[in-house]
């Protein structure tokens, strides 16, 4: 689907839910197509991602914190979790502070995809941010995704 395509209904081209939906659809696909050839998907990399940010802030990383921070279900999570600590990625330890819950780290070979994948993710997202006024996007998504987080309460 070309970007300038048109819609043939004009009232979709005014939607702001659909061209914010186009929007999400293209960025996955392209996520997708920069992170399949490292064995990623979108929600890999942002489960990977959580996990080496927190783990550098100091923060005692657990499941439940990479949900918070990835804005993810807690169901997927784990599955994903799981499917990672199978790849040696990542490992997971039951927290001592609170039993329930299982502390995350990366692990050197987690380590070395995050930094391989953050790569071509900022430099493929460098290119389609590349306009006269791409910078004026940031603060306005940031804007958008505060105004659609507290319209959810």
């Amino acid at each position: 689907m070309s970007g300038t395509k048109k819609t043939r209904l004009p009232d979709l081209d005014q939607s702001h839910g659909y061209q914010l939906w186009r929007a999400n659809n293209a960025m996955q696909r392209i996520l997708r197509r920069v992170l399949d050839p490292l064995g990623l998907t979108p929600v890999q990399f942002i489960v990977l991602a959580a996990i080496g940010r927190l783990e550098d802030a100091g923060a005692l990383v657990t499941q439940i914190e990479v949900c918070r921070f990835g804005d993810l279900d807690e169901n997927m999570v784990s599955q994903v979790v799981r499917g990672l600590e199978r790849r040696h990625l990542l490992e997971r330890h039951v927290c001592m502070e609170d039993r329930r819950a299982y502390v995350l780290s990366l692990t050197d070979a987690g380590e070395e995809m995050i930094c391989g994948a953050r790569a071509v993710v900022r430099k493929r997202m460098a290119q389609i941010f590349d306009w006269p006024d791409g910078e004026a996007v940031l603060p306005l998504l940031r804007s958008l995704a505060e105004r659609l987080e507290a319209t959810e309460e």
